[in-house]
C-alpha cells in the first residue's frame, strides 16, 4: 500500500517513471517476501510454530517446515534469494538515478541562475512567477 501511494504521489507531480516504479514494486514485494520466509525460519528455530498446537489461517506460520514441504536450509536459502532481488532492485535504481524527462524538467546539477526552479504562479492565468 506504501509503494502504491508513493507511486500515485510520484505519477500526480509529474515524477513518474515507468521502469522505476516496476523495480520499486519488484523491491518492495521481494522484501516483503523475504520477510515472511525470515519470519518462517526463525519460528522455527525458536520452537515458536512447534508450541502452536492448534495453528489456525492467522496464526503458526505457513508451517512448510513442519510438514516437511521445505527444509530449513531451503527456506533460508529462499529468503536470502528474495533479499538479494531486493537489492538488486534497489541498486539498479541507484545506479540508473531516474529522474523526469519531460521538457519541464529541472536539471539540479546545474549551478546556472537559468536553470532555478520556478513556482506555479497563484494567478487565474496559470503563468510561471519566478
Amino acid at each position: 500500500m506504501p509503494v502504491g501511494i508513493g507511486l500515485a504521489i510520484a505519477a500526480a507531480n509529474g515524477f513518474f517513471e515507468p521502469i522505476s516504479a516496476l523495480l520499486t514494486v519488484i523491491g518492495a514485494a521481494a522484501v516483503h517476501l523475504g520477510l515472511n520466509v525470515a519470519n518462517d525460519v526463525f519460528d522455527t528455530r525458536l520452537g515458536a510454530d512447534d508450541a502452536n498446537v492448534n495453528p489456525t489461517q492467522y496464526s503458526g506460520g505457513s508451517r512448510v517446515i513442519q510438514y516437511g514441504l521445505v527444509s530449513l536450509g531451503g527456506m533460508q536459502r529462499l529468503a536470502l534469494l528474495f533479499y538479494g532481488i531486493a537489492m538488486g532492485a534497489g541498486l539498479v535504481l541507484l545506479a540508473l538515478g531516474l529522474r523526469p524527462r519531460s521538457s519541464s524538467s529541472v536539471s539540479w546539477a546545474s549551478s546556472s541562475a537559468s536553470d532555478t526552479p520556478r513556482r506555479r504562479s497563484s494567478s487565474s492565468t496559470g503563468g510561471w512567477a519566478s
